[in-house]
């Protein structure tokens, strides 16, 4: 699209090359056989149009290429950051499943891990007591 705007301008500027020899010569035609005064009013007539309509295809041509590389730019854009927004919230999402998996993982562990009622004695304060009786019953209730 970009080598398409590139070739459509070295176009145009080769037919305003062409336009300028065809008009040189039609003047010099021109004023051999009519004179001076009608030749210079069509000359202008003549270069006016040629101006105008040349204006306005360069102008069109160079609107079109504008607009296609701003949607372009625009669409690389819009791809390469909704990627990156599609990646971190895949990845984030990942941790956090991984995370609350990995927690379960360790308190069921740690909840069916056996433990010796003398090592349980010998490390247990009223807290301790306390949160382990809790855990047994939320186990006895989930296996409920």
């Amino acid at each position: 699209s970009r080598w398409g705007a590139l070739v459509g301008a070295l176009v145009v500027a080769r037919v305003e090359s062409l336009f300028a020899a065809l008009v040189e010569a039609l003047v010099e035609a021109l004023v051999e056989a009519l004179g001076d005064s009608l030749v210079e009013a069509l000359i202008e007539a003549v270069v006016d149009a040629l101006v105008d309509a040349l204006v306005g295809a360069l102008v069109d041509a160079l609107v079109d290429a504008l607009v296609e590389a701003l949607v372009d730019a625009l669409v690389d854009a819009l791809v390469e950051a909704l990627t990156d927004a599609l990646t971190e919230a895949l990845v984030e999402a990942l941790v956090d499943a991984l995370v609350d998996a990995l927690v379960d993982a360790l308190v069921d562990a740690l909840v069916d891990a056996p433990v010796s009622y003398t090592h349980f004695r010998d490390h247990a304060t009223s807290s301790n007591i306390v949160c382990r009786l809790i855990l047994k019953q939320k186990r006895h209730e989930a296996l409920t």
